[in-house]
């Protein structure tokens, strides 16, 4: 008699189902164009009414672009929940997955860290500073380790995807580190130079995850079509 195996941890290695490989392919054009749409508006802005739109500014938590990347993070934490159900027995590292991609979006959404924090941080540190260190850090490198062992368990496409989008997040935190911790008097606000590199670097991080939330649906469904034909 043979047993089963578990599907909780199931490598994913093999190729996608073709309904699965459809909809990772949709959805990553949606996220290219999405990216291109807020980039383009955001410059657009500055170009003709001088940064004054707030829907368009891509910086602003109240912007289109704020609002699509809070909401692909927790469509992306619904995934990860999803697929931590459907796998048997229930996959532990997707309902942590989960959980970190839905505090991304709240920290997103509504600054959750920042309401919990900053008014018990003195002025000295930076109090910005402090938040990242104690909670969104090591909430980002969480979320990095359990996109990143997924990937390598991952089929060819999606494996891809995260990397993809893993890649363009960091390129996108190295750039806000580079404005915030180096001086360099031709970025600053308002000037060309500047505003090129936050459309590039906000723009990187709304497509890096809405590419990962696009690998985490496309992994979803090649799961039930697995469950359903098996």
């Amino acid at each position: 008699m043979t047993v089963a195996p578990s599907t909780a941890e199931r490598p994913t290695s093999g190729e996608l189902s073709p309904l699965a490989a459809d909809v990772l392919r949709i959805l990553v054009w949606v996220a290219v164009g999405t990216w291109l749409a807020t980039t383009i508006a955001h410059l657009a802005d500055l170009a003709l009414f001088g940064r004054q739109v707030l829907l368009l500014d891509v910086e602003s938590q109240q912007s289109v672009a704020g609002w699509a990347s809070s909401t692909v993070l927790a469509l992306a934490a619904a995934a990860a929940g999803l697929l931590a159900i459907v796998r048997r027995p229930v996959a532990w590292s997707f309902v942590l997955l989960a959980i970190t991609l839905g505090l991304l979006s709240a920290d997103d959404d509504i600054g959750i860290f920042d309401q919990i924090l900053r008014h018990r941080l003195p002025s000295r540190p930076d109090p910005d500073v402090v938040i990242w260190i104690v909670s969104f850090g090591p909430l980002m490198a969480i979320t990095f380790v359990l996109l990143g062992r997924l990937a390598r368990r991952a089929s060819g496409p999606v494996a891809r995807t995260l990397w993809w989008g893993l890649g363009l997040i960091v390129v996108a935190i190295l750039g806000e580190l580079l404005v915030t911790v180096i001086d360099i008097p031709v970025l600053t606000v308002g000037q060309w130079p500047y505003e090129l590199e936050v459309a590039i670097e906000e723009g990187f991080e709304l497509l890096g995850v809405a590419l990962i939330a696009a690998a985490l649906f496309a992994t979803l469904v090649d799961d039930v079509v697995h469950a359903r034909t098996s």
